[in-house]
């Protein structure tokens, strides 16, 4: 009889660990490690887009714009004054601003489209996170919940980003508008 009732604790044992192991299956060192890593890549993808943000805003500080610089009747007298350096300068102008343009354009597709690596964290963080809160692994759970909320905040400076590349390229294609009314 005793040895009957080891094997029911046993077996209830281990009936017992089994939704367990079921449920932090995402708990484990390796899923961990992968997550990890993605979350490097994450991060790694981040820092770069924000590096080639600080270099457009860094030239984009050093541009002197025309229609910032001068009114409309002030630029209107300097191409009509049909001075070829003049002239030259305000279609110099415009041509930067153009380019500048299509590069900003580029950069905030490939970040519309690159940012769902964010997202694709996040889930993976919360799989964990949901899977660990169930099998009460209290600090698993807190640190993927942490590993949530940085890529909920790099979401966030992506959008910012975004909003800012916006507003460089309204900037751009103001002083673009502003030369091509000024063309006879």
């Amino acid at each position: 009889m005793k040895w009957h009732g080891l094997y029911l604790t046993v077996a209830a044992f281990m009936l017992i660990t089994l939704p367990i192991k079921g449920v932090s299956e995402h708990c484990r060192e390796d899923t961990w490690n992968q997550a990890l890593n993605f979350q490097k890549q994450v991060e790694s993808w981040y820092n770069k887009k924000a590096s080639k943000f600080n270099q457009f805003l860094a030239f984009h500080k050093q541009q002197a714009f025309l229609y910032q610089e001068f009114s409309t009747e002030e630029l209107s007298a300097l191409w009509d004054s049909k001075n070829e350096l003049h002239q030259k300068r305000i279609l110099s102008q415009s041509k930067a601003a153009t380019i500048a343009v299509a590069r900003l354009q580029e950069e905030g597709v490939a970040i519309h489209q690159q940012s769902s690596i964010i997202d694709r964290a996040y889930d993976k963080w919360k799989n964990i996170y949901t899977h660990c809160n169930e099998a009460e692994l209290k600090i698993n759970s807190s640190s993927s919940q942490h590993y949530m909320n940085v890529n909920l905040t790099l979401k966030k400076e992506t959008e910012s980003l975004q909003t800012k590349i916006d507003v460089m390229i309204k900037t751009y294609r103001r002083e673009i508008e502003v030369i091509e009314e000024l063309k006879p």
